[in-house]
């Protein structure tokens, strides 16, 4: 894996359980399940993180770039914060200009004023 810096999803959310965390990317709506004790390693990437900065235990290196690969493939981590918006505009995109497709009207005679 190349020397790059990856940051977290604005848009990554945490469902804390035992011993799996669920990350969860709101707009993509798929959940990435880690072990418990990846989770404040994960949350070092907020600010942007190089991988090779990380202090992880070269018995688990192997592991930790497989699941990294797959935040990255659901896009809880990112290269550029940039992808965020990116992401936002592409969906909201997808869901157009709202428009009424029902009204109701509810009609009466009666009218009521105050005593």
């Amino acid at each position: 894996m190349k020397n790059a810096t990856l940051f977290l999803s604005r848009f990554t959310h945490f469902f804390v359980g035992q011993p799996l965390v669920a990350c969860y990317h709101s707009l993509r709506m798929m959940p990435i399940f880690v072990p418990t004790e990846f989770l404040p390693i994960i949350k070092n990437f907020r600010g942007g993180v190089c991988i090779e900065d990380l202090p992880i235990d070269p018995k688990e290196r192997d592991d930790f770039l497989a699941m990294i690969e797959a935040l990255k493939d659901a896009r809880v981590l990112i290269q550029n914060p940039i992808e965020d918006d990116q992401a936002l505009e592409y969906f909201l995109g997808l869901l157009g200009k709202p428009y009424p497709h029902l009204a109701y009207f509810l009609l009466t005679e009666k009218v009521q004023f105050p005593l």
